[in-house]
């Protein structure tokens, strides 16, 4: 869902290391548990639904309050021309090339280049619900029924089989992009499934089946997909056993196949998953149960974090890695408003 940039010079990385204080502190509130902080809220009674960053001097929010960014120094909102709803995801990969989804919205992709927004047309905005952008000249975004890929100047539809649905996109390189979602199978329960794009064609990837609990209530799906190298992806979601009962879904790409990863018993089912990220310096982030984040190292090792805030336990939905960095954002909301929060 969200881009993963080259990373920054040494030059540009010494920099982030002195800029890391600010970013936690701009502005700042009473720390929360270990690894995760307050860097901004908004007094609203909207809900940041996503967020995604391409380097320390341009990360996004996106959500009830808007659309919001953080510029290296200060977050500050940025306001969407004609905008009546609220946007629900966002993807960037460099200052001038930001892609922000409104499925509900008149106009529903702009992006976001030089200090102002463009509109992408509106018959190939219809009907998506999810994007990815690689660059300028490549964005791919995803509804029923259909991946559809913008090349700079023209858009062009994939058409996918009756029986997929995508939930969520994550590009490496123009070349190197995953789509993960759920298949409908023969029993009529649905089954997580999985597509790579190679630079010239997209090939399915089999995903293991989940079979828990009773069999009329196994509906599973991957809902975010996350690079940590080009052989090294991990994809996460649900199975839902029960209702409103969920057990997690995680599962591992070595570049030749996908395989089951054991999730903590600190994952429990009262919710879904929120989303996966990498880890700067290697590893996972895993969001669930709105909120718990946990912690796997390249090693297998699990930390979990019990969130809060200075105004109480917040709710948690989208999480993204800031490239060339050891930090990583989420964000939902607490009880005082939409936040945004930085861990490391």
């Amino acid at each position: 869902m969200r881009p993963r940039a080259a990373y920054l010079s040494a030059v540009a990385a010494a920099a982030v290391a002195l800029s890391a204080t600010a970013f936690a502190a701009a502005p700042a509130q009473a720390a929360t548990s270990k690894g995760w902080k307050v860097v901004k809220t908004v007094k609203s009674t909207g809900i940041f639904w996503d967020t995604a960053a391409s380097s320390w001097w341009n990360a996004w929010a996106v959500g009830g309050p808007g659309a919001w960014r953080w510029n290296g120094h200060t977050w500050a909102k940025v306001a969407i021309p004609s905008s009546s709803h609220q946007p629900s995801e966002v993807s960037t990969s460099g200052t001038g090339n930001t892609w922000v989804l409104n499925p509900k919205d008149a106009t529903p992709l702009r992006r976001w280049s030089k200090g102002k927004w463009s509109a992408a047309a509106a018959a190939h905005g219809a009907g998506v619900q999810h994007i990815g952008a690689a660059g300028a000249r490549q964005v791919w975004a995803s509804g029923d029924g259909f991946l559809r890929h913008y090349d700079g100047s023209a858009w062009s539809d994939k058409k996918l089989p009756g029986d997929v649905t995508i939930a969520g996109i994550d590009v490496n390189h123009y070349n190197d992009v995953w789509a993960v979602g759920y298949r409908k199978t023969s029993d009529g329960n649905d089954q997580p499934y999985a597509m790579h794009w190679n630079g010239s064609a997209w090939t399915t990837t089999p995903v293991p089946e989940y079979h828990v609990g009773e069999p009329d209530w196994n509906v599973a799906s991957l809902r975010s997909v996350a690079f940590v190298g080009t052989n090294d992806v991990y994809a996460a979601g649900d199975v839902e056993i029960g209702e409103n009962v969920y057990s997690p879904v995680l599962v591992h790409w070595n570049g030749t196949k996908w395989s089951k990863v054991s999730v903590p018993k600190a994952v429990h089912p009262a919710y879904g998953v929120n989303g996966i990220a990498p880890v700067g310096g290697g590893g996972t982030w895993y969001s669930w149960d709105a909120r718990h984040i946990e912690r796997r190292t390249p090693s297998g090792t699990w930390t979990d974090y019990k969130v809060t805030t200075p105004s109480g336990a917040p709710t948690l939905y989208g999480i993204t890695h800031i490239p060339g960095t050891k930090s990583s954002l989420t964000v939902g909301r607490s009880p005082s408003g939409a936040v945004i929060m930085l861990g490391k």
